[in-house]
């Protein structure tokens, strides 16, 4: 599919591509690729990824789970995984950004804490084992796995890195937006890096794909690097889940039971007044497995 890139490209045709890839062209790069941008304008804060960690660990424990291994997939910058290796757990990030990666290595470092790290795709990743006790896919990339085959794919995988008895936790976009929204583009905004450096970003929002399903948004970065201005793109196509779809998507699953839908910093809040929940669910033994 060919889109029009009119900020970043001056009207020439680019391939079009989803949050985390790599251009083709070279010449539209992705936010993904500029990891201290992306923590800067995407990532939650300190505050509320320590509650968050806080909300897993106690799902953990509350199903025995008191240490052992931890994957986290879509790891990014690897904060979630930071925090968890901080409490004992050890834990293995799997991200499609190898930019990602090294800036997850650079961080973990800096903290003090071992994490492994692997460059695999969310939808269809392998690990050598099958014995990670929890898995964890954070900062709301759950719904970027689109099609009904990528995410059969997806749950396999993950179940295939769990050991009987292990969670999967989720984190979900609460989709205040639905498919039938109207084109619009926000004010451009300006926020400034640690060394200094502005950047400018702004958001755009499309009609989504009733059929399938999934929203249209995108995010544009500009600042300034030791190469000249820089425009970033990146598009996102993600479901419109609600607890009751994934409800009848893990009994539809063999080898998953549905723990239930929680609050990723709130205790006991209820999820239909959040911007997003956790969805848990549990590894059970199978006959087809």
């Amino acid at each position: 599919m060919q889109d029009k890139c009119e900020c970043c490209c001056g009207g020439t045709e680019v391939r079009s591509y989803d949050a985390g890839g790599e251009h083709p062209s070279g010449r539209c790069p992705s936010l993904w690729d500029y990891p201290k941008f992306y923590e800067l304008l995407l990532q939650s804060s300190e505050s509320e990824i320590r509650a968050e960690v806080s909300t897993i660990v106690g799902l953990l424990e509350s199903h025995g789970i008191r240490s052992g291994r931890l994957l986290e997939i879509g790891c990014g910058p690897a904060a979630h995984s930071i925090e968890l290796a901080k409490c004992g757990y050890g834990v293995v990030g799997l991200d499609r950004s190898q930019a990602m990666l090294d800036r997850a290595e650079e961080r973990a470092e800096a903290a003090g804490v071992d994490l492994g790290l692997h460059r695999q795709e969310a939808a269809s990743f392998e690990i050598s084992d099958d014995s990670f006790d929890g898995v964890i896919f954070m900062s709301e990339t759950f719904p970027l796995i689109r099609t009904d085959e990528e995410l059969l794919s997806h749950f396999r995988c993950v179940r295939a890195t769990l050991r009987v008895g292990g969670l999967y936790i989720a984190d979900i976009d609460r989709s205040r937006e639905g498919v039938g929204v109207e084109p619009a583009t926000s004010e451009a905004m300006s926020a400034m890096s640690e060394d200094g450096t502005k950047v400018e970003y702004w958001l755009e929002s499309f009609p989504g794909d009733w059929v399938v399903g999934t929203g249209h948004m995108a995010i544009m970065c500009r600042f300034e690097d030791e190469r000249g201005t820089v425009e970033t793109r990146d598009e996102w196509r993600p479901r419109r889940d609600c607890p009751t779809h994934l409800r009848w998507l893990v009994r539809s699953l063999e080898g998953w039971e549905l723990v239930g839908f929680v609050s990723p910093t709130e205790g006991d809040a209820q999820i239909e007044d959040l911007d997003h929940y956790f969805m848990v669910v549990k590894a059970i033994e199978s006959s087809r497995m």
